[in-house]
């Protein structure tokens, strides 16, 4: 039973981002610019009030998972980093801060819907949040990202946790996530969390089997001696 969920539990990243993305295409954005007037961002939610309800709500559920993926990263950066703990640590905080920056805007967004949908909302209140929205996930969540995958990264490049390819592309998302990129970056450190969740899934599920095997094999030959 313990193998299993511990087999399992990287896999919680990728269903995290899976929910994620169902859930900001069922929210919806103002195109064609990053301002809108208060009027379009008005249109945008009372056209569909309950379509965002609903992805917000989905993108919601995705942050408890995407918080357990952090802390079963950190467990593996803490046994690769084999020192203080200081980037495990780091890591940690930029993941706490990435959900914590989701957690503010979907909530924020869902209320302006809920508003919406109840009453007419007034034009300010909704590009408010609105606004608090967008800057949720192009703020805090790309920062906490950079924070997540440079720790991640740096441990890495001196223990054995991931591959050369993850290696490389850990540093040219955290790097992208504090430039001017931030606002897409965010997009990509989700894309992270979705390889790094598959990965360590698999790798997991190697060195279980590996381990199983050893058993069995340890078992026969105490048979045969």
């Amino acid at each position: 039973m313990e193998r299993s969920w511990r087999r399992g539990a990287p896999l919680s990243g990728a269903v995290s981002i899976v929910l994620y993305f169902v859930g900001f295409a069922l929210i919806g954005e103002v195109r064609g610019t990053t301002s809108p007037s208060p009027d379009r961002v008005v249109d945008l939610l009372e056209d569909g009030p309950v379509q965002i309800l609903i992805g917000a709500y989905i993108s919601l559920v995705s942050v408890p998972l995407l918080l357990w993926f952090v802390a079963t990263l950190r467990s593996r950066i803490l046994v690769a980093e084999a020192g203080t703990g200081r980037f495990a640590t780091l890591a940690f905080g930029g993941g706490v801060l990435a959900v914590a920056g989701m957690s503010v805007g979907f909530a924020s967004i869902g209320q302006a819907a809920f508003r919406a949908e109840d009453e007419a909302i007034d034009p300010q209140i909704a590009t408010i949040l609105y606004d608090l929205y967008r800057a949720m996930l192009s703020g805090p969540m790309p920062i906490g990202f950079a924070a997540l995958i440079g720790a991640s990264a740096i441990v890495s490049f001196r223990g054995d946790l991931f591959p050369s390819w993850l290696k490389w592309a850990s540093v040219v998302i955290a790097v992208a996530a504090v430039s001017p990129l931030m606002s897409f970056a965010g997009f990509f450190g989700l894309g992270w969390v979705f390889v790094v969740s598959i990965w360590l899934t698999l790798a997991e599920r190697t060195s279980s089997d590996s381990e199983l095997f050893g058993e069995h094999r340890d078992g026969d030959d105490s048979r045969t001696g």
